[in-house]
């Protein structure tokens, strides 16, 4: 049967070539995302090789405000904040697994951390 024999090399350039997944973490909305306060979405990269990531800040409805893509080394963080009073959560899409990544949404009001909510 020729079909194991194709099969296999298929299997095996998919193992080579390896397939890069990205994974989405986010934070809960804080309830009622105080306007007097700053939004601020940080993420280190646990990973031995530099990854892709993807912050985005959302409204309460889900919507966009703010977003950006940074490449980001190994042991190193990002962060991106928002003023505006209308961000209520964040967003993180990742290259691999979220197990490589520490994430948080951090509220805080004139320098002093007021609310972190993990992402998962």
């Amino acid at each position: 049967m020729r079909t194991f024999p194709s099969l296999a090399a298929s299997a095996l350039l998919a193992l080579i070539a390896g397939t890069a997944q990205a994974t989405v973490l986010a934070s809960a909305p804080i309830e009622g995302y105080p306007s007097d306060q700053t939004l601020s979405c940080n993420i280190v990269n646990l990973n031995i090789m530099p990854r892709t990531v993807t912050i985005e800040l959302l409204d309460y409805l889900g919507n966009v405000l703010v977003g950006d893509t940074f490449g980001l080394p190994p042991n190193h963080g990002q962060a991106l904040a928002s003023t505006s009073g209308s961000a209520a959560r964040c967003r993180f899409t990742v290259d691999g697994s979220a197990r490589s990544y520490r994430a948080v949404a951090v509220y805080d009001k004139g320098g002093k951390y007021t609310t972190a909510i993990p992402a998962q």
